[in-house]
């Protein structure tokens, strides 16, 4: 619009003009531009991902009542849904990439990593008592 000129009303007819090339008196047929003054407010709400991931494994094992140490544990059947919870928390709760949560957890791929949060998501469909469970911990812990 500022190609056409700098004054909003004349950009808009100019504007206008080269789209339609209509005369003066069909040309205000054809105007829809109304001056609103309006005021943009996106009222978003940002959400904290300053979580730790020692924080989201030490209360998933206090809640689902498992020793800490087995979520670091690879292929066992026991901690499975608290390992892909504790992945799919991490991601979404301390900004982790696959990358980082390899290195947290240990002797992990990022295709399993990928694979955990899947299977977390799968199991939130599933069973919504995870959902009040990630929720309580986001409230539990918020700085």
């Amino acid at each position: 619009m500022q190609l056409f000129n700098t004054n909003i009303k004349q950009s808009r007819k100019r504007y206008i003009n080269l789209v339609y090339i209509y005369d003066d008196k069909k040309l205000k047929e054809y105007i829809e531009f109304k001056d609103e003054k309006t005021c943009y407010l996106s009222e978003r709400k940002i959400l904290t991902r300053n979580f730790t991931s020692e924080d989201i494994i030490e209360y998933l094992a206090i809640k689902l009542n498992i020793e800490k140490i087995e979520i670091y544990i690879k292929n066992n059947p026991n901690s499975t849904k608290a390992r892909a919870i504790a992945v799919l928390m991490m991601r979404g709760l301390c900004n982790f990439r696959c990358k980082d949560i390899c290195k947290i957890l240990g002797n992990i791929t990022q295709s399993r990593v990928s694979s955990l949060c899947n299977k977390a998501i799968k199991i939130i469909d599933q069973d919504n008592s995870y959902i009040k469970l990630i929720n309580d911990f986001i409230f539990a812990y918020k700085k």
